[in-house]
């Protein structure tokens, strides 16, 4: 499953995640569990996830609360949108524990390179302390891209691109 493959990166391997966690579901990454990110950030790492989470949505399983110092990414998969209030099919883009925006199928195009500035804006912090003469800073940065589950969402010049070049991608239903 999604959640199980995301777990492995987040936690030890022996705990065990039932299946798909869905959104708004009482079920997450278990917050009693020590994770690879609270392990990392007690030894003086600076931790950040980018990108799907996947392990659960509710407060107590998100990133912020399983060892990383910051979160941008939407918390499940990204073919589980929720109905709004105007009846679009969203997703919320999360910056820590807040929603930053409401993603319908037409953001979602451009998020990998929100993703990708973000991660770039970490590294840059940190490079920041190395141009100020102080010392290297060890970090984790987590990044799961989300695209690759959903390829339709793909922005048109990546799609004309690989289209020139590889042919038409398959679709399965």
């Amino acid at each position: 499953s999604a959640s199980g493959g995301r777990q492995a990166l987040r936690d030890a391997p022996r705990v065990s995640v039932p299946g798909v966690f869905f959104p708004a579901g009482s079920k997450g990454l278990n917050p009693k569990e020590h994770t690879i990110a609270e392990y990392l950030r007690e030894e003086g790492y600076a931790t950040m996830c980018i990108g799907k989470w996947h392990v659960g949505d509710q407060l107590e399983f998100m990133p912020i609360r399983q060892g990383f110092d910051g979160y941008l990414g939407i918390p499940y998969s990204n073919d589980m949108g929720r109905r709004s209030t105007d009846g679009r099919l969203v997703h919320p883009l999360m910056r820590n524990e807040k929603v930053a925006e409401l993603l319908d199928n037409e953001d979602q195009r451009s998020v990998t390179r929100a993703y990708t500035a973000e991660a770039v804006h970490f590294l840059n912090r940190l490079g920041v302390r190395r141009r100020a003469g102080l010392p290297d800073h060890p970090f984790s940065l987590t990044v799961g891209l989300m695209l690759p589950h959903s390829p339709y969402l793909a922005r048109r010049e990546s799609y004309d691109w690989y289209r020139e070049r590889v042919g038409p991608p398959t679709v399965r239903a």
